[in-house]
């Protein structure tokens, strides 16, 4: 038997499904603008894809999911010695799919699998403080506020290093390293994932709080 996610009409967008509905309630609780399936792709290897959000102040796409995919796969033949027989190695399409956006347009993408506030976030971007083209990629980013504005948290430790918009010198985003040059905070974050997780859609467009 198949779930259908049931489409959601929130804020004069038409949402495929209550997640994606969600979101934008968070991003309307922090006054985050966003545009909901702004613009198609075809990557370099010719794969059609439509992200879900456009945030055009923090200059990235968000993506979200229920959950990943995992796919098991077999161990190569030269693994070594450290890998116990027991041991399994899996691959993620949505992850993998993520990689191949960020290098096929300008922007840094993010990921969200789970729903608000029981949710993890990877970020793919650029960082080149220590090379002319170096991917950078967080698996535990988190939404908080720096510098009075919404932005990402994506641990960027060493404070040489920045994240850009692409691979070619482009823009430095400096709201990604807010929280580290800046402090951060979490109430605001925390309300609105409150507010997010709990939204009810079945009495019309204003959700139910």
């Amino acid at each position: 038997m198949q779930v259908r996610a049931i489409e959601t009409i929130y804020n004069g967008y038409r949402f495929r499904s209550r997640l994606e509905a969600r979101w934008a309630v968070f991003f309307d609780a922090l006054s985050v603008p966003f545009e909901y399936e702004k613009e198609g792709f075809v990557l370099n290897d010719e794969t059609r894809y439509l992200p879900d959000f456009w945030l055009p102040t923090l200059k990235m796409w968000f993506e979200v999911k229920g959950e990943l995919t995992l796919v098991e796969q077999e161990l190569p033949e030269d693994s070594g010695l450290f890998l116990r027989q027991h041991e399994k190695l899996y691959s993620c399409p949505e992850l993998d799919l993520m990689r191949r956006f960020r290098s096929s347009q300008p922007w840094p993408v993010a990921l969200s699998a789970g729903q608000p506030g029981d949710h993890r976030i990877w970020f793919f971007g650029w960082d080149m403080s220590y090379s002319s083209a170096g991917e950078y990629e967080d698996n535990n980013a988190f939404w908080c506020i720096a510098n009075g504005k919404p932005t990402l948290n994506v641990n960027i430790m060493s404070p040489g290093r920045e994240i850009y918009s692409d691979c070619l010198y482009g823009d430095v985003l400096k709201h990604f390293t807010d929280a580290r040059d800046h402090g951060y905070t979490l109430g605001p974050i925390d309300n609105a994932l409150r507010l997010a997780r709990g939204a009810r859609f079945e009495h019309g467009e204003t959700p139910m709080m």
